[in-house]
């Protein structure tokens, strides 16, 4: 054998051994393990976006409703109001037992805030937000949400505002009687849902 055949076997022998090797670990190509953190990124950027989304909606939802309806779409949502205020600015929904529904709209005729408000010794009827419900004490809206971005005294209770989030909690010895949505100031949906996931 002349010198150019046996280095030419030598670097066939070489690459055999390549290919055999990279066969065993599972790879074909160079290009799969590209391929494989691509279709990872593009998988970690949908569900980042789609939990942003989801985010978004329950910064601006409350129940059925979303601020930012009109006066037809709030119809069609939750049906013709059971009473009506300010020149039918306000509309009163009956939640269940002990509970009433308010929803407001601003001059554009879009809702504004929607709350529920306890009405009697105890309120059926009225959702949860994060984990807090009607009757729930002051801890708990702590610990679940964290501290507000202000509170204020008012005639016979307290007002615990969640600027960030776009909610106000009504309080009245130490327990929720209402809570208010209305448009969110700011991330802190973002930053509170981790935070109210925690046990």
């Amino acid at each position: 054998m002349t010198e150019g055949e046996v280095a030419n076997a030598r670097r066939s022998q070489r690459r055999r051994s390549r290919r055999s090797n990279r066969q065993s670990q599972g790879w074909k190509s160079p290009l799969v393990g590209k391929g494989l953190f691509w279709s990872a990124l593009g998988t970690l950027a949908l569900g980042a976006s789609t939990m942003v989304y989801g985010l978004h909606l329950g910064a601006n939802m409350a129940g059925l409703l979303m601020i930012g309806l009109d006066k037809q779409e709030v119809t069609y949502a939750r049906g013709a109001p059971a009473g009506q205020a300010d020149g039918g600015q306000t509309w009163f929904y009956t939640e269940g037992a002990g509970a009433q529904g308010v929803v407001r709209f601003g001059p554009d005729g879009r809702t504004r805030t929607i709350s529920c408000m306890q009405r009697g010794q105890v309120a059926f009827g009225c959702g949860s937000v994060l984990g807090v419900g009607m009757g729930d004490g002051e801890d708990r809206l702590r610990n679940r949400l964290g501290s507000p971005t202000q509170e204020r005294y008012v005639k016979g209770g307290k007002l615990m505002v969640y600027a960030d989030m776009g909610l106000v909690f009504t309080m009245q010895e130490f327990r929720v009687i209402g809570m208010t949505k209305y448009a969110a100031s700011g991330l802190g949906y973002l930053v509170r849902v981790p935070w109210a996931l925690l046990p």
